[in-house]
């Protein structure tokens, strides 16, 4: 029998003083009824966490790919899950999110960049010319829109069923597949990964729940 719904955040070493404080600002700000969960390094124990309710999922993953471990099947034992970086700020109850989550959709919120801006805005214009990276472009283009806006990973929430048991093996398949564009940081990042994979599935956030801190003001 599934659990009811489970908030997660994805940390690491650096990150865990972030969490820690985000778990607590959920509770109290949040008032977060439901269950909760870290998706951690090895190197990272899980007796303080376990032993306070806190579910732990280790993960051997870079952390600028960590958050794949979001769509493990470890979390198909929840029925909805809300997922928010380490460094939101959760001003309000957080489970009018949840009534907003479409059956077979994951909830975000839109950024205003394209998702060929994903991929040339850390880039030098050299490595976006090598035979290499004009073929993955094109491979891409024929596939996908390049000027649709691409989704903010940074909160997001969805039904685990519903997003198939081997998404993280195809989110693995995309990252090989445009390693030699995704150079962000040198190592690439997860967000222009996932948005591909999962786009047909992202939905637009419909209340005003989610803000930027650049349009705050």
């Amino acid at each position: 029998m599934n659990i009811e719904s489970c908030l997660v955040l994805v940390a690491d070493e650096g990150y865990l003083p972030h969490a820690k404080s985000l778990l607590v600002n959920a509770k109290r700000q949040g008032e977060w009824k439901g269950e909760y969960c870290l998706v951690l390094p090895p190197t990272v124990p899980k007796d303080e966490y376990e032993t306070r309710g806190i579910h732990v999922l280790h993960d051997s993953e870079h952390t600028y790919f960590r958050k794949f471990a979001l769509f493990d099947p470890f979390f198909e034992q929840f029925e909805e899950m809300l997922y928010l970086d380490c460094d939101v700020l959760v001003q309000a109850p957080l489970e009018p999110l949840l009534h907003e989550v479409e059956w077979g959709g994951i909830l975000a919120d839109q950024e205003p960049f394209d998702l060929l801006h994903a991929f040339t805005y850390w880039a030098e214009p050299e490595d976006l010319v090598t035979p290499r990276s004009v073929a993955v472009f094109e491979g891409l283009w024929k596939q996908y829109d390049k000027h649709r806006l691409q989704f903010n990973t940074g909160i997001m929430a969805w039904f685990p069923r519903t997003v198939g048991s081997n998404m993280r093996s195809k989110l693995m398949a995309m990252r090989e597949r445009v390693a030699p564009i995704n150079i962000h940081c040198t190592k690439g990042t997860e967000q222009p990964i996932i948005n591909l994979v999962m786009y047909e599935l992202f939905r637009q956030v419909r209340s005003d729940l989610f803000c930027f801190w650049r349009f705050a003001w």
